[in-house]
């Protein structure tokens, strides 16, 4: 996150004071985190340790997020990949008769703790040696990563409480106006997408959207994810739908010159593994067509239509594949 250009903008890399008004008038005001006490205070603490100086320059479980703390409120509320999963949490379950018994309600708390340090073990060392890292404005910055910051540092007021467990579902509907297309009364249009772990008995069927991110390195505002599973959580007694995506990136800065159409590749991170994101349910669009990319060798005779996401490297995404599609990735 931190290396992120997208951000290069929209984040403060020293604490600072907002002042509305003028002279005696002044009043401050905060917004975002490094406007605050808090942030104040912790450059105090870390600047009397020379050796952290810093130069200038269905299934049931809790999904536990990491952000970054000095990215603009603003960012963070637009969902632009701002907060990733870390760890999903188990939940654990007992009779009814021993939901209450001190021993299990121990265990609990005891697994939380284990499993968040566990997580978070990672972190660590940088909490009292400084490491170098490459911020998304092109500069490198010596970081300190603080765990001094507690519950009773944290308003009430932004600390997140669900309402019961995650629920977990294995398709969602997408409605919109397709007036071209087949589509019922006004031109609206309704297909489902799948996340299921198993389809008819057989191979999971995860398929390919269209999520709305209005990002500029996009196709028309539009890029290309794999859903993983749909979830919802309650929060204030709201529900929030969610999806756990694999995102595509594009593959060239327009579209491939013989066959007109884009492409995309699945995005991994450096050790290997997928860039995923939680994202919220109406970000959706409706689903896309891939169409693999082939190479000059043969294929092999296991490769199906069940699998073909997993090893091919590239795909087109398909434009022909209805009206709707061919007004989202021309």
């Amino acid at each position: 996150m931190l290396a992120n250009p997208d951000f290069k903008d929209e984040m403060d890399y020293v604490p600072y004071q907002e002042f509305n008004g003028e002279g005696d008038d002044a009043k401050c005001q905060w917004c975002n985190m490094m406007s605050g006490n808090w942030a104040w205070d912790q450059v105090d603490e870390i600047a009397k340790d020379p050796l952290t100086h810093v130069a200038t320059g269905q299934n049931d479980y809790y999904p536990l997020y990491a952000s970054i703390g000095n990215v603009h409120n603003n960012v963070r509320r637009a969902h632009r990949n701002t907060v990733a999963v870390v760890g999903f949490l188990a939940i654990l379950k007992t009779a009814k008769k021993y939901a209450e018994d001190p021993h299990f309600r121990k265990f609990k708390k005891q697994l939380l703790h284990s499993s968040l340090s566990k997580i978070l073990s990672s972190l660590k060392p940088a909490m009292s040696v400084p490491e170098v890292v490459h911020f998304g404005d092109g500069h490198f910055r010596r970081l300190v990563a603080e765990d001094s910051l507690t519950s009773d540092d944290i308003p009430l007021s932004a600390c997140s409480r669900f309402e019961g467990p995650i629920k977990v579902f294995n398709s969602a509907a997408a409605t919109f106006f397709a007036p071209s297309d087949l589509s019922s009364v006004g031109g609206m249009r309704h297909e489902h997408i799948r996340a299921a772990p198993s389809w008819w008995r057989g191979p999971p069927r995860l398929d390919t959207v269209f999520i709305n991110t209005a990002s500029e390195d996009s196709i028309n505002g539009m890029e290309v994810g794999r859903v993983l599973c749909f979830f919802s959580f309650c929060h204030s007694g709201e529900i929030f739908p969610c999806t756990l995506i694999h995102w595509f990136k594009l593959i060239g800065d327009k579209p491939d010159p013989d066959v007109g159409m884009w492409m995309v590749q699945p995005s991994f991170h450096e050790d290997g593994s997928r860039e995923l994101s939680v994202i919220h349910l109406d970000t959706i669009i409706r689903t896309s067509h891939l169409l693999l990319i082939f190479g000059h060798d043969f294929i092999e005779d296991d490769i199906t239509f069940h699998n073909s996401l997993d090893l091919f490297k590239g795909f087109y995404v398909n434009k022909f594949v209805d009206h709707n599609s061919f007004e989202i990735a021309s």
